[in-house]
């Protein structure tokens, strides 16, 4: 059917026929109804599957991975009482709850303070200090043809003022490792 469509397409592209436009656009429709179904047809038998086996029987995972091949996908759907979750959140849940119901601590331990530990050595790491030719290397380092991050600087940028640059980036650097405080504008994504 989808060589058929290809065809029709390529036909009504050449002769600009009504009658082609509209064979055409009834067989596009008539696929993607088809293959709306089978992912729908599809979906309900991995559901099915799933809410079939209990999550105690050691076949469980076996069966996930089969259904998933050999594809690893990290935001694979969690199963508890026959509700699926797809929310990175509600299986972050999950998991607390399993976790807390098979604590064998009891609460009073759980909420005490934990004793000072001893010093074992006497060897401490010392404080990290960036210097300026490090960040000068770095930006040197950088692709220009790369697009640019959240702050809108474009690589090119950074690396044509290397030199300008290094300086005042190693003291910014060095003051938020000494602070401990990291920007929260610099935690962001897009």
């Amino acid at each position: 059917m989808i060589h058929k469509r290809r065809r029709l397409f390529a036909k009504w592209r050449r002769t600009q026929c009504r009658h082609h436009r509209f064979a055409y656009n009834r067989l596009r429709n008539k696929i993607q109804r088809y293959i709306k179904d089978r992912k729908n047809q599809y979906n309900q038998f991995v559901l099915s599957k799933l809410n079939s086996l209990s999550t105690s029987r050691p076949n469980f995972w076996k069966t996930v991975k089969d259904l998933l091949g050999k594809r690893s996908y990290s935001n694979a759907p969690s199963i508890r009482g026959g509700t699926v979750h797809y929310d990175m959140t509600s299986k972050a849940n999950i998991f607390n709850e399993h976790f807390t119901s098979i604590s064998t601590a009891p609460d009073s331990i759980l909420f005490k303070i934990l004793p000072r530990f001893h010093m074992c050595t006497d060897l401490f790491i010392p404080p990290l200090s960036i210097e300026p030719l490090d960040v000068y290397h770095v930006l040197l380092s950088l692709n220009p043809n790369k697009s640019k991050g959240f702050d809108n600087l474009p690589n090119r940028l950074l690396k044509n003022c290397a030199q300008s640059l290094a300086t005042p980036f190693s003291l910014l650097f060095n003051f938020i490792l000494a602070t401990s405080h990291f920007p929260t504008a610099w935690k962001l994504r897009q």
